[in-house]
C-alpha cells in the first residue's frame, strides 16, 4: 500500500509517478522466477520437459505480481475503490490463471526421480485421496464459496473496521 503524503488526483502522470520500488516484491519475484527457470531446464536435461509456453505462463504471473503490488495500482487501491477492485481481482482472478497455466506442481514431478514421482502421485494424483482437491469442478465451488462468503456478507465490514 502507498504510504507516502497524500495521492493527487488519478490521472496518467500521477499514476506513472507513484511507482515503487518494492524490495520484498522485488526479491520474491526473482526468486520465484529463478527458482521455476532452474527446475525447469533440470527437467528438460532429464527429458522430462515441459513447455515454452509454461515458463512464460510463469514469468507472465509473476511479473503481473510485482507490477500490481509496486505500481499505480497498489499507490491508488484504498483511495480509489474501483482501483481497489481492479488490484483484488489481478490478485485473486488473473494471476492465479498465469501461474497455473505455469503448471508448478507438474515442474515439481518432473523433477523428482521415478521413485519420487511415485510418492508424488499417490499423494497429490488424480486418483490420491488428495487429489480430488486439485480437480477444476471443486477449485471452481471452493473459489466461489470464499468470494461470496468475503465479500457478500458482512466479513468485509468487519474486516476494513477492524485491524
Amino acid at each position: 500500500m502507498h504510504h507516502g503524503p497524500t495521492l493527487d488526483p488519478l490521472s496518467w502522470a500521477s499514476f506513472m509517478s507513484t511507482w515503487q520500488f518494492r524490495l520484498g516484491w522485488t526479491i520474491t519475484a526473482l526468486v520465484l522466477i529463478g527458482l521455476y527457470a532452474l527446475f525447469w531446464a533440470r527437467a528438460r536435461r532429464r527429458a522430462e520437459p515441459l513447455s515454452v509456453w509454461r515458463l512464460v505462463m510463469w514469468v507472465v504471473g509473476v511479473a503481473l505480481l510485482l507490477y500490481t503490488m509496486s505500481s499505480g495500482i497498489d499507490a491508488y487501491a484504498m483511495a480509489l475503490f474501483w482501483m481497489h477492485m481492479t488490484e483484488h481481482l489481478m490478485l485473486i482472478m488473473v494471476i492465479p490463471v498465469f501461474l497455473v497455466w505455469g503448471g508448478p506442481l507438474q515442474l515439481i514431478r518432473a523433477n523428482l526421480g521415478e521413485t519420487g514421482q511415485r510418492r508424488f502421485d499417490a499423494v497429490l494424483g488424480r486418483r490420491s485421496p488428495i487429489g480430488w482437491l486439485f480437480h477444476p469442478a471443486v477449485a471452481f465451488v471452493s473459489y466461489t464459496v470464499v468470494i461470496v462468503g468475503t465479500h457478500l456478507t458482512g466479513f468485509m465490514d468487519q474486516m476494513a473496521m477492524n485491524e
